[in-house]
């Protein structure tokens, strides 16, 4: 599994505190540096939340081909129903594209 076998390379934490090298940063910490990055970047304050990174990061491992195993190992889910949300939105967004690219032009669909 692709998950399990990148912590061979990375330390278990990711992040480490600048006060406390030997630690990974706090919960608080994360989300204080979030917003003051998402300040900075003029992202709204009511739109801009650190789960929000979390779902973005989950998706875009589903579509750079991560297993759903992968990915709900990574995200620390105990249920796989959980992780799987990540992958219907792929599929809608492939199905979308699917019907821009080939209703728009009044392409026929042809199965191919």
């Amino acid at each position: 599994m692709v998950a399990r076998s990148l912590s061979n390379y990375f330390p278990a934490s990711l992040f480490r505190s600048r006060r406390r090298s030997s630690q990974p940063l706090s919960g608080a910490e994360i989300n204080r540096l979030f917003h003051k990055y998402a300040n900075a970047a003029g992202l709204p304050p009511d739109r801009a939340h650190v789960h929000s990174l979390r779902h973005s990061i989950a998706v875009h491992l589903a579509e750079i081909g991560w297993t759903p195993a992968d990915v709900q190992y990574w995200l620390g889910h105990r249920d796989i129903k959980s992780t799987m949300v990540y992958f219907r939105i792929i599929d809608k967004r492939a199905e979308l594209l699917y019907q821009a690219m080939y209703q728009s032009d009044g392409i026929a669909r042809t199965g191919r």
